[in-house]
């Protein structure tokens, strides 16, 4: 992957993340940012993981736990979004992910950290759609 890239990559991973903490600082959360902020999340990982499957730095099975989990946060976000033990760190799981693969690692270690971000995808379905007991936080 170009250093570029990776650079772009970075600082837009940083600039959500500030955006985040200064909607909770400032006060400025709103049901619609509630809204867009994951599903920009979700709409931006999906399509990086795509393109490092098609570039052979992640295998073809690598973004089907992400999407399924997004879709599972999706149909189950009614007013607010709200997150689990393992929901409210996959986004950021994703993200790092996405950055690895960016460095183009061994095939051997993209496979098995593909494997556990997909695991730990199953694992925050299965809790959000109530299949494991969970404590669920608000954002």
């Amino acid at each position: 992957m170009l250093p570029s890239a990776l650079t772009v990559y970075v600082f837009m991973a940083a600039s959500d993340l500030i955006d985040g903490w200064l909607a909770r600082r400032l006060d400025a959360v709103s049901r619609v940012g509630a809204w867009l902020d994951p599903l920009v999340d979700i709409v931006v990982v999906l399509a990086l993981l795509c393109v490092l499957v098609s570039d052979g730095a992640l295998p073809v099975w690598a973004p089907i736990a992400p999407a399924l989990a997004a879709i599972a946060f999706l149909c189950t976000s009614k007013k607010r979004p709200r997150y689990g033990v393992f929901g409210r760190y996959y986004g950021a799981i994703l993200y790092i992910a996405v950055g690895v693969a960016m460095l183009r690692l061994p095939g051997a270690i993209q496979t098995v950290g593909a494997a556990a971000v997909a695991a730990w995808g199953v694992a925050a379905m299965a809790e959000r759609l109530n299949l494991v007991p969970s404590t669920h936080a608000e954002p």
